[in-house]
């Protein structure tokens, strides 16, 4: 077999890799483009690696859990976003079973929830009874 030049639409390009993503950073970038250009929606919204939240959503959760809307960083405000990215990834991983790396991601974010659950239990007893009863947790 000739492991020449592809010939094609850009000549003298060696590599796959250089025929398909002349413009593109990564592949799944160049996926996302074409699903983009074709007006289609990918499924998953990534954005700096991970499943996310959109702007408005976050600025909701923090507007009905925090203090002021400013208040991003309380630990009712941090356990009910990472509730939204959780419910998030888990419907993610319900249509992808095989997604092992971002079910890892999953049990790092339900582990980092559990933590300030707990943090919060130690503290604020009643604000832990009301913050799990309104977020629909289990514990």
């Amino acid at each position: 077999m000739a492991s020449g030049p592809v010939r094609g639409p850009i000549r003298g390009a060696k590599r796959f890799s250089e025929v398909l993503l002349p413009f593109r950073e990564t592949a799944v970038s160049a996926v996302r483009g074409c699903f983009l250009a074709a007006g289609l929606d990918c499924g998953v919204m990534l954005e700096g690696g991970g499943l996310t939240l959109t702007k408005e959503a976050k600025q909701e959760i923090v507007g009905k859990h925090g203090q002021n809307k400013q208040d991003t960083g309380s630990a009712h405000v941090q356990i009910a976003l990472l509730t939204a990215r959780i419910n998030e990834l888990t419907e993610h991983l319900r249509s992808h079973p095989k997604d092992h790396y971002s079910r890892r991601g999953l049990l790092k974010l339900v582990g980092r929830r559990r933590r300030l659950l707990q943090y919060l239990q130690k503290r604020d007893l009643e604000g832990y009874r009301a913050l799990i009863q309104e977020l629909g947790l289990r514990r």
